[in-house]
């Protein structure tokens, strides 16, 4: 396994090879466009993203370079979530990013993926993103080239109140705890 080799400069736009191509356009499917970018490129990347996604044709799981950096994409999978116990994080083109609690780590993420492809039941379906992500995941561990990294991300959730008998609102508690915290209403 081996990331590009870093280079000077500007980092690739899409985060992969492309490659300029000029288009004649009507001046409504321009600004049709730039309502969903305004870098028409973009726009046409995310249109092109959404109608793979509506057609049925899953996102690939495979690894996004940006410098000598990558990050792992997936498709969104509830059995993903389910067996291996990740969050995903959605993106724009339908594919979403693997975050964990620290008590997890990637050598025991591998080791569960590992275990939903032994296991029969493991739907076919799911079986080519379990593939995938085996794979990165064994060569980037045996590569001496690259290393793996736990990197932490903040994800900013909608906290919804519920009144108490009170008139208390209750808010989430801290990760990892199973009540929620009550806070006093201000009169």
């Amino acid at each position: 396994m081996s990331l590009p080799v870093a280079r000077r400069g500007r980092p690739p736009k899409y985060g992969e090879p492309a490659r300029v191509v000029a288009l004649t356009l009507p001046e409504a499917v321009i600004a049709s466009l730039r309502t969903i970018d305004a870098d028409l490129g973009r726009a046409v990347v995310r249109l092109t993203q959404q109608a793979r996604q509506e057609g049925g044709v899953s996102a690939p799981t495979e690894l996004s370079a940006f410098g000598d950096r990558a990050v792992i994409l997936v498709p969104s999978s509830t059995t993903l979530r389910e067996r291996i116990g990740v969050e995903l994080v959605p993106l724009a083109d339908g594919r979403s990013l693997m975050s964990f609690d620290r008590q997890l780590s990637v050598h025991e993420i591998e080791l569960r993926v590992n275990d939903a492809l032994d296991d029969p039941s493991l739907a076919a379906g799911d079986r080519p993103t379990f593939t995938a992500l085996a794979r990165i995941l064994r060569d980037a561990r045996r590569s001496g080239r690259v290393a793996l990294r736990e990197r932490s991300i903040i994800v900013v959730q909608r906290v919804r109140r519920r009144a108490t008998p009170r008139g208390d609102a209750a808010v989430p508690a801290a990760p990892g705890s199973t009540s929620p915290s009550v806070r006093r209403r201000r009169s």
